[in-house]
């Protein structure tokens, strides 16, 4: 995020090409010599995290035979029911639906909140959330992603939990009418096996018709 700086911080960094400085509220930030500013974090993160430059498109299929409708009245999921369970009783009191695969070795919760969550602070939300509980927790890859033609953020990101580390995938989107968070997950041995079955869940997705248009939709239709 770039803004203007001060006339004071100008004239001090005017012949430098970036310096790094601190805010009276102890938060470092990367000065540049045309006028811009940004939080030095953002500029680590950018480093650290993988940012795929294609959009990650994720679309319903045929073999989604059961379709549960959110309470909401906002969007309507379908599944594979050969392949995946709804538990008798949920783990996260938050969550509308939750799934486990037959094999139990795959796992998947959405939550739908009437709250708008800024779509690119998203993602960093989901880890402030798991650090909770493990403070080590991290963001590892964020995506553009639309599923079902619905524009949001595709994340990935791991945490310990009982001693175990687990790698959360999550579709997270947002609007003026509430958010949804629709996430899956694994232990970390187990996610690259499992992320096809991962991706045809979350391609399930999809948002009820309304007067003609969209009711819930991403921030860019």
């Amino acid at each position: 995020m770039k803004k203007t700086i001060s006339l004071v911080i100008l004239l001090l960094t005017f012949q430098l090409s970036s310096e790094e400085a601190t805010t009276k509220n102890g938060r470092k930030v990367i000065l540049n010599s045309d006028f811009t500013w940004k939080y030095a974090t953002e500029v680590s993160r950018k480093n650290e995290i993988g940012n795929a430059s294609a959009i990650v498109i994720l679309t319903k299929s045929e073999e989604q035979d059961t379709e549960l409708k959110s309470q909401s009245g906002e969007f309507s999921l379908w599944y594979n029911s050969k392949k995946w369970n709804r538990p008798l009783k949920h783990s996260n009191k938050m969550s509308e639906f939750e799934f486990e695969n037959r094999r139990k070795t795959g796992y998947s919760m959405i939550i739908f909140e009437t709250l708008e969550i800024p779509l690119e602070s998203f993602p960093e939300l989901l880890v402030i959330n798991a650090r909770a509980i493990d403070p080590g927790a991290s963001l590892l890859e964020i995506s553009d992603c639309k599923v079902n033609g619905k524009t949001g953020k595709l994340v990935k990101y791991s945490a310990v939990f009982d001693g175990r580390r687990f790698i959360f995938y999550s579709f997270v989107t947002s609007n003026k009418r509430g958010s949804i968070q629709f996430t899956t997950y694994t232990l970390e041995s187990h996610f690259d096996s499992e992320k096809e079955e991962f991706e045809k869940l979350l391609s399930g997705l999809q948002f009820f018709q309304k007067s003609g248009f969209t009711a819930f939709s991403g921030i860019d239709d």
